[in-house]
């Protein structure tokens, strides 16, 4: 069974946004996106999408 949390915060992973652009979703280390992208960081709990995030590994 599926706890309400996994729906809530699908991913233990930082991610964000970048100003206006909400529907690029960036991986996060320091507050900062991975990519290099500038502007005002707003965080989310949501999958990453930004290819060049995805391309970075963390690990």
């Amino acid at each position: 069974m599926t706890d309400d949390r996994d729906f809530l915060a699908p991913t233990a992973e930082l991610t964000g946004t970048v100003g206006d652009d909400v529907l690029t979703v960036h991986r996060l280390s320091e507050g900062k996106p991975v990519c290099g992208a500038s502007g005002k960081v707003t965080e989310w709990q949501r999958a990453a999408t930004c290819p060049a995030c995805l391309e970075t590994d963390e690990n």
